[in-house]
C-alpha cells in the first residue's frame, strides 16, 4: 500500500469520525477541488488568457466549497455572493495592475 494512501485513508477515517457526515463530504470536496486545480492548470497551458481561467476556477471551488459542504441555505448564498463580488474586484485590480506594468 502506498503511504499516500494510506495517509489520505487516515484522514478519511478521522475527518468521518470527528465530522461526521459533514467530514466525509469535506474530504470529498477536498479532492474535488484537487481536481479542479489540477484541471486548470491543464487549460491555462493550452489557453492564452489565464485570468478567465482561475476565475472560473475561483467560482467552481468556492461552489464545492459552500453549496456542497454546507448544503444551500440563505448564509451560504450570501457567503457565495461576497465571494464573487470579492473576485470581480480582485480581477479589476489585476486587470489596471497588468495593463501599467505591460
Amino acid at each position: 500500500m502506498n503511504v499516500l494512501l494510506l495517509l489520505a485513508l487516515i484522514l478519511f477515517i478521522l475527518m468521518s469520525i470527528v465530522g461526521g457526515k459533514k467530514g466525509v463530504r469535506s474530504f470529498l470536496a477536498l479532492f474535488l477541488n484537487f481536481g479542479v486545480i489540477f484541471l486548470a492548470i491543464l487549460f491555462m497551458l493550452s489557453i492564452k488568457n489565464t485570468i478567465i481561467v482561475t476565475l472560473i476556477a475561483c467560482t467552481i471551488i468556492s461552489c464545492i466549497n459552500l453549496f456542497y459542504i454546507n448544503k444551500f441555505n440563505h448564509k451560504t448564498l450570501a457567503a457565495f455572493v461576497s465571494t464573487i463580488i470579492t473576485l470581480a474586484v480582485l480581477v479589476l485590480f489585476i486587470f489596471i495592475i497588468e495593463h501599467h506594468a505591460m
